[in-house]
């Protein structure tokens, strides 16, 4: 079994595949708010324990410099990046293999996706790959975010507040087929792990 992930302290997206690249489940691990940072680490690695024990792979999508936007925001690196070392290491704990790291413009590459694609357009991705949502809550899906493209491309509003709106549709599209951002960052981030194997990358 492979176990992919898309690390967050605030909600991690996990999804588990068969060696067959069937996607079995996803879930998202959301530690309370009120837990010091150290605590929401501990709480995310006691809950994945049980599944690294039953996974063969693990693949974790890397941290990307560009989302913290550089080095302006230290604190936010930190934090994921401690997350990361300790699931990485309670992985090494219980396999002697070494989990695969993909940063999201190379997971969206190897399944052929945008690799500026916002989460939104990565939920509509796996919603239609897996039947998640049907073709007349696709097709409002795609148009609400083609209108918020093309608002952005006239320069109707600044990009904070594209971004904004675009949140707000993919918050939509969670309420509408039980699909949150963080769980299909996971299920594409799996699945570019079978892509990679193909191509005999990991």
């Amino acid at each position: 079994m492979l176990i992919a992930l898309d690390l967050s302290t605030s909600r991690t997206g996990v999804a588990l595949f068969l060696n067959d690249g069937t996607l079995s489940q996803y879930f998202s691990i959301v530690p309370d708010v009120k837990l010091a940072n150290f605590q929401k680490i501990k709480y995310i690695v006691d809950e994945l324990r049980p599944h690294f024990a039953e996974a063969s792979d693990i693949i974790v999508e890397g941290i990307f410099l560009g989302v913290f936007g550089g080095f302006a925001n230290v604190t936010g690196f930190e934090l994921l990046a401690r997350l990361s070392g300790a699931v990485c290491n309670e992985w090494l704990n219980t396999h002697d293999k070494y989990p695969v790291l993909l940063k999201a413009t190379e997971t969206r590459k190897l399944v052929g996706v945008k690799t500026t694609s916002h989460k939104a357009e990565i939920q509509v991705w796996v919603a239609e790959k897996y039947g998640y949502a049907t073709a007349d809550q696709l097709d409002t899906f795609k148009c609400m975010i083609e209108a918020e493209n093309g608002a952005l491309l006239k320069k109707d509003f600044t990009k904070a507040t594209w971004k904004k709106h675009m949140a707000q549709v993919s918050t939509y599209i969670e309420g509408e087929c039980e699909l949150d951002e963080d769980c299909a960052d996971a299920i594409l981030t799996g699945v570019s792990f079978f892509k990679a194997r193909e191509k005999g990358q990991v």
